[in-house]
């Protein structure tokens, strides 16, 4: 039987992640651009291909917001989007919202509240064998509630060579003695299963590694469930919460925190350690405390997470060789986007460090063809900085202009015309018309009044940038190269052939001597020449040509690129 597992804390990670299980079922590459540039919708994608396999099993973990697992507008209780009635295979989501909050006629509600002493007991022989008998065991097991989480926790600070308690006597000992005081005499479920790692972190402290609640309280800042790279650990941002004056403080802390339980370690294919992951519960309620007992501390973490992002050390998007590192990162900026909690007045909630990220992987997205996704952070990030910072603020303006961007490839052509120009307007009076941020703008605005048919606008206001920008930034610089080969297709679109063909094989090689011969945008602008010789009668020409260039966009930025999908048509094109 097959089966797939898929963490539902994020509704872009759950996208991303159930689209890719779509291609791995066999969905054409022309379907998953489609859907991630938001043109179809993803779900149909996905259930076109379930519905031909047989025996599978689909779990969505940690589905405590329905609004993760909605998608193009639809509820997640639909039962058309991501959850359907399945005949063919079970879709088991697992979350602390039942069967009244939403999740609709299709989902049947299976409440899970404790295991029996018995079952309790194995989970925890199971990690620590040689902490006790079954009936001690069962025994601690009663005493949690037999609830899965504080099972786990429980079982893996034993067998830590750390913990104090070194059976399951013992551990039932410390925590009836240290219940009331840890949880305040509560006796909910969730208090139940918090009061086990609240012992882990006391005891942890008792044994001069107090610095693992800090960092603990730092790392629920991240992404729950989601692998958080090691190398974003950056140890001398992390000693400010540490309170240990020791060199090896943090190394420590997290190796403390990782004995017992309260961190997992991922490795590689090779078997190194390369990630860390925090349980969204312990996430959750490590975060709301945090906060409760001082919203300053909170706020702090915050930030602290923000400049260790802000660190990673990543180049620019448009080389692909970077996309990995990218997408590495970018559930956690989302992440920090979605969850900024309320800055104090005339606080800097948001380092500059943090917002440049923000803009870059705003531009990944975009570059590497993920449009929707793009349009959803840019369009959050644009609504937040500019009620904290004014809508004439530098990032606040980029992050504009990169919605702008994403709008054009979503077709929504008019909305990106007026907030092109809106940029524009500002970034004139604020640094020029010379200015090459003002000429950039000034050519995505002409390229949404060309989608918009306005070919006479935008062939003006193109001719009109390029002539600035072989002034100011020389006729070779990437920004008036990007101009000259949108002028080539405008030129396109009013069929004037012949001045395109020739414009565009002055652009190519210019390009091929100033990017390379395989660049994105080399090859987009070979992709239009293609086009340019069609118009001709050059047919053949045109079909040589589209053959190498889907051939080099697949090597370079994958066959499932909608750039690359895009070149593919063209060419089916020419063969039909």
């Amino acid at each position: 039987m097959n089966s797939w597992w898929i963490p539902a804390v994020n509704a872009s990670e759950v996208a991303f992640s159930l689209l890719n299980l779509a291609l791995e079922l066999g969905a054409g590459r022309q379907e998953i651009e489609a859907a991630l540039a938001g043109k179809v919708n993803p779900s149909d994608v996905l259930w076109r291909r379930l519905a031909k396999k047989s025996r599978w099993l689909l779990v969505l973990d940690n589905a405590d917001d329905t609004g993760t697992l909605a998608v193009g507008g639809r509820p997640a209780g639909d039962g058309n989007g991501w959850l359907r009635p399945a005949e063919t295979g079970l879709v088991v989501v697992t979350s602390r919202l039942s069967g009244g909050h939403g999740w609709g006629a299709c989902v049947e509600d299976h409440p899970l509240t404790w295991l029996p002493p018995e079952e309790g007991a194995q989970v925890l022989l199971d990690l620590a064998r040689h902490a006790g008998s079954e009936g001690e065991a069962a025994s601690l097991s009663t005493l949690v509630g037999g609830l899965p989480l504080a099972l786990r926790h429980a079982g893996s600070h034993l067998a830590s060579p750390f913990a104090q308690e070194r059976s399951f006597a013992e551990y039932r000992d410390a925590l009836s003695s240290q219940f009331s005081e840890l949880m305040g005499g509560g006796s909910s479920d969730r208090e139940t299963v918090t009061s086990t790692w609240e012992l882990s972190l006391h005891q942890l402290a008792q044994q001069g590694r107090p610095q693992a609640r800090g960092l603990l309280e730092v790392l629920a800042w991240f992404a729950p469930a989601i692998e958080i790279p090691i190398r974003l650990l950056d140890h001398q941002v992390l000693e400010s919460v540490c309170d240990v004056d020791d060199r090896g403080a943090v190394s420590n802390g997290l190796s403390a925190l990782l004995s017992v339980g309260l961190l997992d370690v991922r490795h590689d294919a090779e078997a190194r350690p390369q990630w860390v992951v925090v349980h969204p519960l312990v996430a959750e309620v490590t975060r709301q405390r945090a906060l409760a007992s001082s919203e300053d501390r909170g706020l702090t973490h915050f930030v602290l997470v923000q400049r260790m992002l802000a660190g990673a050390t990543l180049e620019s998007p448009l080389d692909a060789g970077t996309w990995p590192s990218y997408s590495e990162i970018i559930p956690h900026v989302e992440h920090m986007i979605e969850r900024h909690p309320e800055c104090p007045e005339g606080q800097e909630c948001c380092p500059e460090g943090f917002r440049e990220l923000v803009l870059s992987c705003g531009h990944y997205l975009y570059v590497s063809g993920q449009y929707s996704r793009g349009r959803e952070l840019m369009w959050r990030v644009w609504n937040h900085w500019k009620g904290v910072r004014g809508d004439r603020d530098p990032h606040v303006l980029s992050a504009a202009n990169r919605l702008g961007s994403t709008l054009t490839e979503l077709d929504e052509n008019e909305q990106a015309r007026d907030i092109f120009t809106m940029v524009h307007g500002h970034r004139r009076s604020l640094l020029g018309d010379d200015h090459k941020e003002t000429l950039a703008v000034a050519n995505n605005l002409a390229i949404a009044l060309k989608n918009l048919k306005d070919y006479k606008a935008a062939r003006e206001i193109l001719a009109a940038t390029l002539t600035h920008q072989c002034r100011v930034l020389g006729p070779n610089s990437p920004s008036s190269l990007r101009s000259a080969s949108n002028l080539g297709t405008v030129l396109l679109r009013m069929q004037e052939y012949g001045e395109a063909y020739g414009f565009l094989c002055d652009v190519l090689e210019r390009r091929q001597a100033t990017l390379g011969p395989l660049h994105r945008e080399t090859l987009w602008t070979e992709h239009c020449l293609a086009l340019a010789m069609d118009g001709l009668g050059r047919r053949s020409d045109a079909r040589a040509t589209l053959l190498e260039v889907v051939a080099k966009y697949a090597a370079t930025i994958g066959v499932e690129h909608p750039d690359t999908l895009l070149a593919q048509e063209s060419l089916e094109g020419l063969s039909g």
